[in-house]
Order: structure tokens, then sequence, then C-alpha cells
């Protein structure tokens, strides 16, 4: 009884979850302009410790899927 009443629940709680993840999924892109300056998330596995999560990039071309982006670091 107990597990059957369990096994409910985490069915009903995947379903939600997977619900969720389709809304997200087809939510609609950020739009930038030419020459803003945007902030870039990079992911845990391509930085090193110290490393920002995100760094500032100015978009300077707009393509189909794509930004090119420019990022320069000062070093003083």
């Amino acid at each position: 009884m107990i597990l059957s009443e369990l096994t409910k629940r985490v069915t009903e709680y995947t379903r939600k979850q997977r619900e969720n993840m389709v809304k997200r999924a087809n939510s609609k892109a950020l739009e930038y302009d030419i020459q803003e300056i945007v902030t870039l998330q990079i992911p845990k596995q391509y930085r090193f410790g110290t490393e920002m999560a995100r760094i500032p990039v100015r978009v300077l071309e707009k393509g189909l899927k794509v930004y090119v982006s420019e990022y320069t670091l000062n070093k003083s």
C-alpha cells in the first residue's frame, strides 16, 4: 500500500518536471542589439576554479541562431 502511493507520487512529480522542462525549452530567447554589452555564462567544466562564471562581451553581429561577440581582458 505505502509503496504504491509512493510510486504514484514519484510518477506525478516526474510528469510535472517534464512539463516544466518542455515549457522552458519553448520559451523565447533573449534578443540583443549590435554593440550591446552582455554577460556570457561559462559552464563550470570549461573554467578554472578562480575564473569568473560570467564574462562581459560585446555583440559584434547577429547570425541566424548565433551571436558573434568580442571579449577583451584588461590586465592592469
